[in-house]
């Protein structure tokens, strides 16, 4: 969201310089904004080798050489060798950011390194709003093909392709419609061993596929700290194998932003889930026979073929299945 939030402020800055005409102008404005709003005593931190401007007047053609975003207060550095940053005359208040060659994403101390044959970003803000001086979200969009992202720690995270969808789904800009596909699924080595050490399932996760509602506790400013409020998952479907996971639910979200509530989840395949978690010793072996028979009861009672609806509830804190916690609930 970080991230959204620099590229909706380029758009502002593009936005802003669409009254002055020649591109030799435009690229000496840019420069002065970016240098303006990005500059050394600044909260966050925008320094690059080189910016040139092409395509005046139809277009906008910003390219940026050895870009580097800083940003110190929410430990986040960002390195991109080549930014390509695009938009129409006519539309400047939407862009798309394409970002080239092997970047360095670093949050937190930790460094994730990305790379990709086609990676973009597209973020649109509301015209109106940014007369008033606001950056309201009215579009947001990411793709990628052969994706990668590794790090030292854990390893490397391969797609063949990944797109993600943010529309207001009212008028209001505090409920947005969300859609995410993944096709094509590597897990890293060690987290795979983890998962399914006997490796009964095949390496790579055919697809992943989630949409939802996500809820604000007020409009989506991007100047402004976003808070959600909660989150509604109409439908969520995973395909590895002979495993097919689906789900929906509702979480509201605590004051220290823990979810809170439940999802319905539908396993297909729920045998090799269970060998899965027996092998990686995800369960004292003393319970293994009530934890199988409890399954095997709710398959019975299950009304979905093949398949077995298992609850899966947020409380605490944690993440509770047939009232076992099995792990730490994510901070949103």
């Amino acid at each position: 969201m970080r991230l959204l939030s620099i590229f909706a402020a380029l758009a502002a800055v593009l936005w802003s310089g669409y009254w002055f005409g020649g591109s030799s102008v435009l690229q000496q404005q840019l420069e002065q904004q970016l240098a303006a709003r990005f500059g050394a005593d600044d909260a966050v931190q925008i320094s690059h080798q080189g910016l040139s401007v092409t395509g005046f007047p139809g277009r906008f053609d910003l390219s940026l050489r050895d870009f580097t975003l800083t940003d110190p207060g929410n430990r986040l550095r960002w390195y991109a060798p080549d930014l390509q940053i695009q938009a129409a005359s006519y539309h400047p208040h939407k862009v798309t950011v394409a970002p080239g060659g092997r970047q360095v994403l670093q949050i937190n101390g930790q460094q994730l390194r990305i790379e990709s044959q086609a990676l973009t970003a597209t973020v649109a803000l509301s015209t109106q709003a940014l007369l008033r001086g606001a950056q309201i979200l009215e579009m947001a969009q990411i793709k990628a093909k052969a994706l990668e992202l590794s790090a030292r720690q854990w390893g490397a995270l391969q797609l063949d392709a990944a797109q993600m969808d943010a529309t207001p789904a009212t008028d209001l800009y505090d409920l947005y419609q969300l859609d995410l596909t993944a096709t094509t699924l590597r897990l890293p080595d060690a987290l795979r061993q983890q998962l399914d050490p006997a490796t009964r399932l095949p390496e790579q996760i055919e697809q992943m596929h989630l949409r939802g509602l996500v809820r604000l506790k007020s409009p989506l400013d991007l100047t402004k700290r976003v808070r959600l409020s909660g989150i509604k998952i109409r439908d969520y479907r995973l395909n590895w194998g002979e495993v097919q996971l689906s789900g929906h639910g509702d979480l509201q979200l605590d004051r220290k932003g823990y979810p809170t509530g439940e999802l319905q989840l539908v396993v297909h395949g729920w045998q090799s889930v269970y060998q899965m978690a027996k092998d990686a010793a995800l369960f004292d072996p003393s319970y293994e026979r009530a934890i199988y028979s409890a399954l095997e009861s709710a398959a019975k009672l299950s009304e979905a073929a093949d398949g077995i609806t298992l609850p899966v509830r947020f409380a605490e804190r944690q993440i509770f299945v047939l009232g076992l916690p099995i792990a730490p609930a994510p901070r949103l």
